[in-house]
């Protein structure tokens, strides 16, 4: 299935780990959290040279966080 597939690229690859965490971090760092990450909401394309880059997607479920406050989300 395509969810299996997306799983074994991104737990077999550092790099698109690294891109997903930068990705998670620059989403917090604007004062989001992402309540639904999953490899199914990893979007892969190619850059011009053919390298695999790694996009957030279904941003749709975010959630705002104020500075210095923990947000749990169920």
């Amino acid at each position: 299935s395509r969810s299996l597939l997306l799983l074994t690229i991104a737990l077999h690859n550092p790099p698109v780990r690294l891109q997903a965490a930068r990705a998670m971090a620059a989403l917090h760092k604007a004062g989001f959290i992402h309540s639904d990450v999953k490899p199914a909401n990893l979007l892969y394309t190619r850059s011009s040279r053919l390298e695999i880059q790694v996009k957030l997607g279904d941003l749709g479920g975010c959630q705002r966080c104020e500075a210095g406050h923990y947000v749990v989300c169920t």
